[in-house]
């Protein structure tokens, strides 16, 4: 059930002021448009899309998701490290596959 003050108002932008449904539908895409623009400049503020990614990320994730990211790259690092050596006889540059 709408209120009298209500229908006074929608009266009053229509009758008085000529503004229509379809009007308020257009600003409102309108600003939400410039507004959403305005969001993505100043979250892409930085420069690049990958430090905007990885300061989201980590916001969401918490303080340990970098920390977590670099221990798995350190481990495949480790073990890519590990066959190359293999592969070349166990040793190189005076380091020892021996344990």
């Amino acid at each position: 059930m709408r209120s009298d003050k209500y229908i006074m108002f929608r009266n009053f932008l229509y009758n008085e002021l000529g503004i229509t449904k379809e009007d308020i539908r257009d600003w409102t895409k309108e600003a939400v448009y410039e507004v959403a623009n305005k969001y993505i400049k100043n979250s892409f503020s930085y420069g690049k899309f990958e430090v905007w990614l990885e300061r989201v990320l980590i916001e969401k994730y918490s303080g340990t998701f970098k920390e977590d990211i670099m221990k798995g790259v350190s481990k495949e690092l480790v073990k890519h490290l590990e066959i190359n050596l293999k592969k070349e006889g166990g040793k190189k540059n005076g380091w020892s596959m021996e344990k």
